[in-house]
This record gives structure tokens, sequence and C-alpha cells, in this order.
């Protein structure tokens, strides 16, 4: 991710997160919300919960959130209730810190009371227009141990479509091959978004200036 992309999602985070969460105050900064855990709302097919068998994509996601010192959202731990899951799954990601989308080759499930979109796109679609921070993680076409396809030519057509728009889109796609591979671009970035937010807070609140980019961010190696 460039120095700009970075430093604008870091600059959303503190945003959403001082409107949510008491105001910043110098010198307690360290007492604000730019330092209590985010809440990363994983969106993703269920094929990727399962896929590939040894650990999955969504494992591996789950891994380098806990990691980076957050908290996990998911429509997977869902618990079931009488309301319409457009509207859930549109509430708990507008609960949500931050959007991370894991997009592989399966279209996925259709939202019951929208036919023509899966429940990615909506995910997506709610996230962009409430202005969510958008880390986007596109499983390459060729990457090995993908589960078969298996899907109806409609829905392999309409996921390709998804994954243009997504690739034309003003974003930095993050292209991985692999789990471990997600794992180490999603935790590195949430480190960075992290140093970057919490350097923008103290700016925001007038207890520091704000440094140049590549003196803050970066802790515990980022190996597994």
């Amino acid at each position: 991710m460039t120095t700009i992309t970075v430093r604008r999602i870091a600059h959303t985070i503190v945003n959403r997160l001082t409107m949510r969460r008491r105001p910043l105050s110098a010198p307690g900064v360290r007492d604000g919300a730019a330092y209590a855990p985010w809440r990363v709302f994983l969106s993703h097919t269920g094929d990727l919960r399962e896929q590939p068998a040894e650990r999955s994509f969504a494992a591996a996601a789950e891994a380098a959130v806990i990691r980076a010192g957050h908290a996990v959202s998911d429509m997977a731990y869902f618990a079931a209730r009488d309301v319409d899951s457009a509207h859930v799954c549109a509430a708990m990601v507008a609960a949500a810190d931050v959007y991370v989308g894991i997009v592989g080759r399966r279209y996925g499930a259709t939202v019951p009371s929208r036919p023509h979109q899966s429940f990615t796109e909506l995910e997506f679609a709610t996230a962009t227009d409430l202005g969510l921070p958008r880390l986007v993680f596109l499983i390459r076409d060729d990457a090995a141990r993908q589960a078969p396809d298996g899907q109806s030519v409609e829905h392999r057509l309409r996921q390709a479509a998804f994954r243009d728009r997504l690739c034309r889109s003003a974003l930095t796609v993050c292209h991985i091959s692999s789990p471990s591979d997600l794992e180490l671009a999603l935790l590195h970035t949430l480190v960075e978004l992290r140093g970057e937010s919490v350097a923008l807070a103290a700016f925001m609140a007038g207890a520091v200036s704000l440094p140049p980019w590549g003196t803050v961010g970066v802790g515990a190696p980022l190996v597994r």
C-alpha cells in the first residue's frame, strides 16, 4: 500500500473511532480510542472457511486479526434470529471498524431478499456506502488448493465481474496465493494502520506533531 493510501485509511479509522467512543484528549492519548481494539469484519464465501483443508483462508485471516490485537467479526458466528438476513449482514458491517474482503473464485450464497446479489457483494457495497476502511485481498485464479469450481455459469460470470470491479476500483487490491500469504499481508497492513492511526490520533489531540512516514507502526517481526 502507498503512504497516501495507508494514511488515508488510518485517518478514516480514527474518525470512526472518535465518533463511536469517547473523544481523544492530550496528553492521555494512550487511553483514547486509537488504542482500543478494532472490530474487523471478515467478508468471504463459505468455501474459504473450509479450504484449503489443512488451513483455510478464513482461519488465516482470523489469526492475523488476533495477532494484531483486534476482534474478529464474521457472519459465520452470528446466531439465528427472525430478521431479514440482508439487514443483519449490513448491521454487522456497520458495527465494524475495518472491512476485510477475501475474494476467491466462487460467487457464494445469494441474499434471499436480493437474488441478484451475493452476500459478499452486499457486504462490500455496505462498507463502501458507510465509508468504512476497506482492505481487499484477491485470491489469484491460479492459486493452488482452491476448491473445484462447481458453480453455475451465471454465478461464475457474476464473480468474474465482481473481481473485475474490485481491480478497476480506486482500492489498492492485494493479490494472494495461499492462506500464509493472506495472514502475512493482513497482519502487516493492520500493524501499519495501527501505528499510523495512533500517530494521527495524537496529532489531532494536539499531543505531538505528526511524524514522517516510516517512523511509526511496525512492531513485532512479521514472520510465522
